[in-house]
C-alpha cells in the first residue's frame, strides 16, 4: 500500500516560495519518492487540507498562470489532479475491486482464512453470523426490502448503520 498526494518543498532562498510535486510514500519505508512538476509560486497561494497541500487558491495573481500557461487557476488545479492521478496509475496502484462490489462479508471471510489458531477463527465465525443476521435484519426492516440481503457492502457502513447494529446486538441476539 501507498501514499499518494500532492506535495510542496520550500525553495531553499526563499521561504516564501514553494516547489510542487507529487508524492509517492510505500508502507514501510522512510523516504517518498518525489516527482517534480516544476513549478514554484508564492506559498500563501496554497490552500493545505489537514497539513496536506490541496490545492492553489483562485487569488494566485495571472503572472504565475501565464508563466505556466494556464488560462485560469481552475485548469491549474485540474492539470494537478490529472498529474496525480497519472503518477497513481503509472506507479502500479490498481484497484482489487471496483468500490461499490466490496463487501464486509469477503474481507472477513478472507481474515479467517489467514487465521492458524482454530479458536480464533472460531469466534471470527461467530462474529461474522452476527454481522450477516444483522444485514438480513437490516435490510428487512430499515431498508425495508422484498428480498433480504446479507452481503455488506462498505460503501453502505456509516455511523448510522453501526450505532443500529450496537442496538441490535444489545437487544436482538438474545431473544433468539
Amino acid at each position: 500500500m501507498s501514499v499518494y498526494k500532492l506535495y510542496t518543498k520550500e525553495v531553499r532562498d526563499k521561504k516564501d516560495y514553494v516547489y510542487l510535486y507529487l508524492y509517492k510514500l510505500n508502507t514501510g519505508e522512510r523516504q517518498p519518492e518525489l516527482k517534480s512538476l516544476k513549478m514554484r509560486i508564492p506559498k500563501k497561494y496554497c490552500i493545505y487540507n489537514d497539513k496536506s497541500f490541496n490545492r492553489i487558491s483562485q487569488s494566485l495573481p495571472t503572472s504565475y498562470l501565464d508563466k505556466y500557461r494556464f488560462s485560469s487557476v481552475d485548469s491549474l488545479n485540474q492539470y494537478l489532479n490529472i498529474q496525480l492521478s497519472q503518477f497513481i496509475k503509472s506507479n502500479g496502484y490498481i484497484p482489487v475491486l471496483p468500490d461499490d462490489k466490496k463487501t464486509l462479508n469477503d474481507w472477513f471471510s478472507n481474515l479467517i482464512e489467514r487465521q492458524l489458531n482454530q479458536g480464533t477463527k472460531m469466534r471470527y465465525k461467530n462474529v461474522l453470523n452476527l454481522i450477516k443476521q444483522f444485514q438480513l435484519y437490516y435490510s428487512k426492516t430499515i431498508e425495508k426490502k422484498d428480498e433480504p440481503n446479507d452481503k455488506i457492502y462498505f460503501r453502505k457502513i456509516n455511523v448510522d448503520y453501526l450505532l443500529d447494529f450496537r442496538r441490535w446486538l444489545l437487544s436482538e441476539p438474545t431473544n433468539n
